[in-house]
């Protein structure tokens, strides 16, 4: 089954464009304190930052001041909208993380997955595109980080 064709992915799409789900991803703000220890630790000042799930920009601010460069992605477009409103000093760009075409190869020092985006990918083989397309865009050296909470 293809990822365009499938019912989760569809589902959650539908989910991510609904006005009120935007609405309260929009309201968000600040990291959680997990992804400030990470994001310090891992993310280097002056780093290009390309933040996949981008939602509607709870981490935004605080990847977009840490980077010399930021975009934005998310496969649902009102997020993406939410974003452009909110931010519109920075880039934003309506992608899907298994096709990162429209970024250029080894151009980005930093790749942020948050809050289990990756899990939201299925099948396994799209799961796998996703990781392939993510090294491609990486500088060498470059880092992806996903970031799965646990709060058990």
């Amino acid at each position: 089954m293809s990822r365009q064709n499938n019912p989760a992915r569809d589902g959650n799409l539908s989910k991510y464009n609904d006005p009120v789900i935007v609405d309260y991803y929009a309201q968000l703000q600040g990291l959680e304190p997990y992804e400030e220890r990470l994001f310090e630790r891992y993310i280097p000042k002056g780093a290009s930052i390309l933040e996949i799930g981008v939602g509607g920009g709870r981490s935004t601010p605080w990847l977009a001041a840490r980077g010399a460069s930021y975009l934005g992605i998310d496969y649902a477009l009102a997020m993406v909208e939410a974003c452009r409103r909110k931010f519109s000093h920075l880039s934003f760009g309506h992608m899907d993380a298994t096709d990162l075409s429209a970024i250029r190869s080894a151009s980005i020092d930093i790749v942020v997955f948050s809050f289990n985006g990756i899990d939201y990918i299925h099948p396994t083989e799209s799961r796998a595109k996703c990781l392939r397309e993510v090294n491609r865009v990486l500088t060498p050296g470059g880092r992806f980080l996903v970031v799965q909470p646990n709060f058990r």
